[in-house]
């Protein structure tokens, strides 16, 4: 059966458990952690004698069969809650082999005498549905599917409560804006929880100032991201670095490469190779390091060549703007025909 994370927690926290636990989309190993040790407070409530330990496994360290026989525990009745990353035996990507080969380990997680629970979690949005035993694992009212591809802003508002020492140290509004500026991603509303919740422990009040402090803007580091490994040549991890992000406009990413080469340009110059970082960020209004950065990037390319880039950016964003040329055809055509020589 399927269930949401927030189904499942509830289902949790009334002692109701499930044999295995099936997530689904998962990159985000805070949601597998904090899933883990929901289950395992869980289960210490439930049998307050027996220990319990949480191991973590990966598919390219560990078989599926050794985290099967840690989930199975031992003679003394000691217990493990097996996290498994990597169950992609029955994504689409797997092979045929690959699935009779796990037979054995695939038929245990249907057989009502393995207890579990166990959580097993592929980066695949879906089990192939054309393999038998992704019918037979969704079907089992012991197995709960739990899909973590997109997390929902009212979801994560809920578990924000949850996570905050003082849930009024909040408005409603300044947890969606810290939801959003966290690109509604599981882990980083988690982290910037914890920087509010240990702000709070000054007995500070909180305000929209230091929120803007505390929380960075995830979304434009990332874009950030993508200028640096583009401007120093790495064009394709650039790309699968910008597909990554969710929405964001190319008219960010031009502003962003037309500063950055206007900053490699200007520190290029002769007058500002006399200057220290520390004085020429002063001059140029930026931060010291972004000086560093600029000039590491400036043994590679010359003034002439910025020039050129900052032109063709110009040009591009005219096109996008008059209709010319759609958005996703001007970034295939910058990441891998574009650039300054």
């Amino acid at each position: 059966m399927e269930k949401t994370y927030l189904q499942v927690l509830r289902d949790l926290s009334l002692l109701k458990f499930s044999r295995c636990y099936l997530v689904t989309g998962n990159t985000d190993f805070e949601a597998l952690r904090f899933l883990a040790i929901k289950i395992a407070n869980a289960l210490q409530r439930r049998d307050t004698l027996s220990t319990l330990e949480i191991l973590y496994h990966d598919s390219t360290k560990t078989s599926l069969r050794e985290a099967l026989r840690d989930a199975q525990g031992d003679l003394f009745a000691d217990r493990n809650l097996v996290v498994y990353r990597g169950f992609d035996v029955l994504t689409a990507q797997a092979k045929a082999q690959a699935v009779e080969e796990a037979e054995t380990e695939l038929a245990l997680l249907v057989d009502k005498a393995f207890e579990g629970p166990l959580i097993l979690a592929t980066t695949a949005e879906k089990l192939d549905g054309r393999k038998k035993w992704s019918k037979r694992l969704a079907d089992d009212p012991a197995i709960t599917v739990v899909p973590t591809q997109v997390w929902k802003s009212e979801d994560l508002l809920v578990l924000m409560d949850e996570w905050l020492t003082d849930t009024r140290s909040l408005t409603k509004e300044q947890k969606l804006w810290v939801i959003q500026r966290s690109r509604v991603q599981f882990g980083s509303v988690y982290q910037n929880v914890q920087k509010i919740n240990t702000f709070l422990l000054s007995d500070n009040g909180m305000n929209e100032e230091i929120l803007l402090q505390l929380i960075a803007d995830e979304a434009q580091e990332d874009l950030f991201a993508v200028v640096k490994s583009f401007i120093e040549g790495e064009r394709e991890k650039a790309y699968s670095q910008y597909l990554r992000l969710h929405q964001e406009s190319v008219f960010a990413l031009i502003a962003l490469l037309l500063r950055q080469y206007r900053l490699i340009a200007r520190v290029s110059e002769p007058d500002a190779r006399r200057k220290t970082d520390q004085e020429l960020a002063s001059m140029l209004s930026v931060h010291p390091y972004a000086c560093k950065v600029a000039r590491q990037q400036a043994r590679n390319l010359s003034i002439h060549a910025c020039q050129k880039a900052m032109i063709d950016l110009t040009e591009l964003e005219h096109k996008i703007k008059t209709g010319q040329i759609t958005e996703r055809y001007a970034i295939d055509w910058w990441f891998f025909k574009g650039d300054a020589k």
